[in-house]
């Protein structure tokens, strides 16, 4: 038996290995987290108004499901300034991360526009567009640093509000950068539609990795109740519709002697096993699982990506990775518009940033659609505010079935068209970037 591993692969979080067990031709491939988190070592014991700093370790969307939660342990309102500066912070961290992922595309050295060329046509890659995408990331990061007081760890949400008001200097700077960071994401995405997605089909190392459909959870919108969570079937069909805080009651876990990340599933359906055809009781989050909503956007350029999406690609739901890449754009879009949207200093400024929680409860929780997907703390305390229990939910969990299925499909599809491992490793790293 002949045993290949990648390690590490390019641009997951968190870091990640592949394995691949080849024998008589046959290959197997497990996808495995090579530094899995231990939430419950980080926080049982503390004090839970420590626990949205500590947490944001696990990405800043974590941060402010922390504080979130935090508001309904001590059953506090947060003001409406403090809200929209959470929700502006929560906007800059969905570009940034949705940003980062098309940098990594664009900078790969086996990048899928190299296969341009082999037809004879030129490389229609403008110079220095990649340059305009770290110069656009490296702006958003500066407004994320405002906001949140560091930019990739923030520290500024607390229970019932945030912790301080900007500096005056910053609500002229704020509408600057997002000016910027739209026309840049305008261009940006005009180009990838001209020479990458046009018809779907300029991926042409990704473009027929897919799997089967599977369920998918989002968070309410539309004419759903507020703060519900909605399993949807792979034809879009709705499964479960329950409120935010039954998120754990409706998920099973499943674990595998190879993986130290457990596999999420649907609980009402059961187990399936890790079968490419068999994908019932799977689901999967995350922008793409978003748009299979087939909810229209309430921001023009993000809806009109969205059907420029919809027109070449055709109804979602999609589990392809053409359709994960556009997904990114869709959102990176949305989160902009949101941006220009928030970053006014009207929306930031108020009698009160804060309210100061006068009770502790025993109980809270707080469901966030994060940049990966849905997200989900819930925090158990003694009288003394001192952590018992915690269930955090992350994407990892969530996606990992999702991740090793893909993973096994092109494995397969790489052997079979004689790919060398170095060429495999450069396709399943393009793969799973999107997801």
């Amino acid at each position: 038996m002949q045993t290949i591993t990648f390690e590490p692969l390019r641009w997951q979080d968190p870091p990640s290995r592949v394995t691949i067990k080849n024998q008589n031709g046959h290959s197997d491939a497990y996808l495995q987290v090579t530094t899995p988190r231990n939430v419950r070592a980080m926080t049982i014991g503390r004090p839970v108004e420590e626990l949205p700093r500590i947490l944001a370790i696990l990405g800043p969307a974590h941060h402010l499901a922390g504080a979130m939660a935090l508001d309904s342990l001590f059953d506090v309102e947060a003001p409406e300034p403090a809200v929209n500066m959470r929700r502006a912070l929560l906007d800059t961290y969905v570009f940034i991360e949705h940003l980062k992922k098309i940098a990594f595309l664009l900078s790969s050295k086996t990048n899928p526009f190299a296969d341009l060329r082999v037809a004879g046509r030129t490389d229609r890659i403008p110079h220095g567009l990649l340059d305009d995408v770290m110069h656009t990331i490296a702006l958003a990061q500066e407004a994320a640093k405002i906001l949140g007081g560091r930019s990739d760890h923030p520290i500024t949400a607390i229970a019932g509000g945030i912790s301080r008001y900007l500096k005056k200097e910053a609500y002229a700077r704020l509408p600057e950068i997002a000016g910027k960071c739209l026309a840049a994401a305008t261009h940006i995405s005009a180009t990838l539609n001209e020479i990458v997605m046009e018809t779907g089909d300029a991926l042409p190392t990704v473009k027929a990795t897919s799997i089967t459909a599977m369920p998918f959870l989002t968070m309410a919108n539309g004419e759903d109740p507020p703060n519900t969570a909605v399993f949807k079937a792979d034809t879009g069909k709705s499964i479960a519709e329950f409120p935010a805080k039954d998120i754990p009651a409706n998920i099973g876990f499943h674990k595998e002697f190879w993986s130290h990340a457990p596999f999420a599933y649907i609980k009402d359906r059961g187990w399936p096993g890790l079968q490419a055809d068999t994908t019932e009781g799977l689901y999967f989050v995350g922008p793409l699982a978003r748009l299979n909503s087939r909810q229209a956007l309430n921001t023009p350029l993000a809806e009109e990506e969205r059907l420029r999406m919809v027109s070449a690609l055709g109804l979602p739901p999609h589990v392809g990775v053409t359709a994960a890449y556009w997904a990114l754009v869709v959102e990176m879009l949305q989160a902009v518009e949101g941006m220009s949207e928030m970053f006014d200093q009207k929306k930031f400024v108020g009698p009160s940033i804060r309210t100061i929680p006068t009770e502790t409860g025993t109980e809270g929780y707080a469901a966030v659609e994060a940049p990966d997907g849905i997200i989900f703390h819930r925090y158990q305390v003694d009288p003394l505010g001192i952590v018992e229990e915690v269930d955090v939910l992350d994407t990892t969990k969530q996606n990992n079935a999702l991740l090793c299925l893909l993973t096994q499909t092109v494995v397969a599809t790489c052997r079979e068209q004689k790919k060398s491992w170095k060429d495999t490793r450069a396709a399943l790293e393009l793969s799973l970037l999107p997801f």
